[in-house]
């Protein structure tokens, strides 16, 4: 869902510990010296990490596995992140309804982590029922699928073990810190 640039900045910001409005717009919101030093400190060590960006225009669950296949050939892939499900476009044939094209993007991220024994972490929307259900927005499949899911509310994290989510929640103490872009312990 966001640039290459946008997602480096949050990194940024979260690593320097320097609001992001200063590194998007420093123009109106200057950073001070410390906070130069701190971007510098933050980008080096960001330069070292082993992360990648795909393309923006890597949007199929295919040209994700492609990507992915790419990656774990040429120097290992030990995590994938996928932003966010609802822009991949699955396997969808004439007639098929969201749900089932769903059930393709779920099937494929769980393939690429078996083929390549990594994590995958796929954000999506979710959706709570009145009755505390929690759903994909896109199907259903993908609580099926994945060993287990986060759910971050304003009042934290939760997390539950794929099926049994309801069943099985553990809620961990953290919050948005939006100015630093990171969670922090409440």
């Amino acid at each position: 869902e966001m640039s290459e640039k946008e997602m480096t900045g949050r990194m940024i910001s979260s690593l320097a510990s320097v609001p992001f409005e200063r590194i998007t717009n420093p123009a109106r919101n200057t950073p001070t010296a410390g906070d130069l030093s701190s971007i510098k400190d933050a980008t080096l060590k960001l330069s070292k990490l082993p992360c990648h960006f795909a393309p923006e225009e890597c949007r199929s669950i295919q040209q994700i596995e492609d990507y992915a296949d790419l990656r774990a050939a040429t120097e290992g892939l030990d995590v994938l992140m996928v932003d966010y499900i609802q822009l991949v476009q699955g396997d969808r044939q004439k007639g098929d309804s969201r749900e089932r094209e769903g059930a393709s993007i779920s099937a494929g991220l769980k393939n690429i982590s078996r083929k390549h024994d990594c994590i995958v972490f796929g954000l999506s929307q979710l959706t709570v029922g009145q009755d505390g259900n929690v759903k994909f927005r896109e199907s259903q499949a993908m609580l099926q699928d994945c060993h287990a899911a986060l759910l971050i509310t304003e009042h934290g994290i939760q997390i539950g073990a794929g099926r049994q989510i309801q069943a099985t929640t553990t809620d961990v103490p953290l919050k948005l810190n939006g100015t630093y872009q990171r969670f922090e312990i409440r």
